[in-house]
């Protein structure tokens, strides 16, 4: 059992608060049972997994997660001071982990890629990443100056779709603009003529969705070809970044759907005049 906050690993693992350590060191922190599930599952196996006894005798999910995640990882029991100051949150779960970070993977070809730019609020790159992962999006590319996705507060808003979601963090628009070859490249903006319904979202397509207080900059407006907005029914000016983005992700998975659903069924055969 581990009681002092000085011990070595446990220092270690109150580091990579910091996102100088976790990007020199390549590892994260994952906090709570949900997050070290959904990284188990997803094939992100941890390296040190920090637990609270008790916690784990009252919980068998917890149990089982234990017994998977010790086939790579070094098992710490902990007691609850050293939980809460290797958490992140108010309220620690009873188990925090370690977890290296995996190579980034490749954008999934065609469909819809969402480009972020300079998304700083965690909570909001998270819930753009979970609404990303959740409409079957192709990708998620986050640019310079954003948040980091490997943040606490991020990851926990992601609710676990990092794990499971193509996405390239930390690009400068050259390398953006290699990315989305072949794909027409929209940039959301409020109160355009064009609206996100009237876009054909079936072709290889990306839209940026920049910070809301500053707008896009002037690399996203080089590299874009097209304007798409929302419409506004009610007198609100914009919506919150992360809510456009599920908007527009969302309509471009309906679109996928009848295509799909289309191809499925076939067209109807001639009926009437017209099949005469």
């Amino acid at each position: 059992m581990i009681t002092s906050l000085g011990n070595p690993t446990v220092k270690y693992i109150r580091s990579l608060h910091m996102k100088k350590y976790r990007e020199s060191e390549r590892r994260f922190i994952v906090e709570g049972l949900h997050l070290l599930e959904e990284s188990i599952a997803s094939g992100w196996m941890p390296v040190i997994v920090a637990y609270e006894p008790e916690t784990a005798e009252r919980s068998d999910r917890l149990k089982r997660a234990l017994a998977a995640a010790q086939e790579t990882a070094k098992l710490l029991a902990v007691d609850r001071k050293v939980m809460k100051g290797i958490a992140q949150t108010a309220t620690p779960q009873g188990v925090i982990a370690v977890v290296p970070m995996h190579k980034s993977q490749a954008l999934k070809p065609g469909g819809l890629v969402l480009v972020l730019e300079e998304i700083q609020d965690p909570g909001n790159l998270g819930t753009i990443m979970r609404a990303a992962e959740a409409a079957g999006t192709s990708g998620v590319i986050i640019s310079e100056s954003s948040a980091d996705p490997f943040d606490g507060k991020c990851l926990r808003a992601t609710a676990g779709a990092l794990f499971r979601l193509p996405f390239l963090a930390d690009q400068d628009w050259t390398e953006i603009g290699h990315l989305l070859r072949g794909r027409r490249i929209f940039l959301a903006e409020a109160h355009h003529e064009t609206a996100h319904y009237r876009v054909d979202w079936t072709q290889p397509s990306a839209v940026i969705l920049s910070n809301e207080a500053h707008g896009a900059g002037p690399s996203a407006r080089a590299l874009a070809q097209s304007p798409v907005s929302i419409p506004m029914r009610g007198k609100t000016e914009s919506l919150n970044v992360a809510m456009a983005a599920t908007v527009i992700a969302f309509e471009a998975a309906r679109q996928l759907d009848m295509q799909a659903e289309t191809k499925r069924v076939g067209r109807p055969k001639p009926s009437g005049r017209e099949g005469r």
